[in-house]
This record gives C-alpha cells, structure tokens and sequence, in this order.
C-alpha cells in the first residue's frame, strides 16, 4: 500500500495494522512520506515481489472476487511460520452463481 491507502485503512480499522508490504516492482527504494507516516504510528514497512497478477487466465464461468497474500512471522525472531494466498471466485452455473 502506498501512503495514501495506508492513512485510509489506518484511520478506518478498529484494530490498527502493525506491518505494511511494498511491493519492490513498484518501486525500489521506500517512499519518503510512507516511511514516516509508518515510523509515526508503529507500523513495521517490508518488502516483497510477488507479481501484480497473482491469477492469470480465470477459466470461463469464473469472477474473481479477491486474492490476500498472507505471511504469518514469528514474533521478534523475523522467522516466516507460514505464507499463502487466500481467494474468492464464483462460478456462473446456468445463469446463476454458485460458490
């Protein structure tokens, strides 16, 4: 998320997010603005490379809803436990969906 998006999500959540992905294709070295506003409110900024397009060529029949990347760290020893998407797809079956 840029900085921008961040502020939106961080003022909207009850819960306030603690880590933020930049993803290294969109740039290489960390935005200014976004490594303050994250220095400001406690949020730890990493860094991935994954492709922007995740899912590629949706059979026919199928609407993509949403893909989540998930990494799940061991506290305070920066070790990842486990990482993966998650993702939401309906099929069109006769005219109707279907999950």
């Amino acid at each position: 998320m840029d900085k921008t998006e961040l502020e939106a999500l961080y003022n909207w959540a009850q819960i306030k997010p603690s880590t933020n992905q930049v993803n290294l294709a969109s740039c290489c070295v960390m935005p200014p603005e976004l490594v303050e506003y994250a220095q400001e409110n406690g949020i730890q900024l990493l860094t991935h490379n994954d492709p922007q397009e995740i899912l590629t060529g949706m059979r026919r029949g199928w609407t993509l809803h949403y893909v989540v990347r998930y990494t799940n760290l061991m506290k305070l020893r920066g070790v990842i436990k486990s990482k993966g998407y998650l993702m939401r797809a309906l099929r069109d079956v006769r005219g109707k969906r279907a999950f």
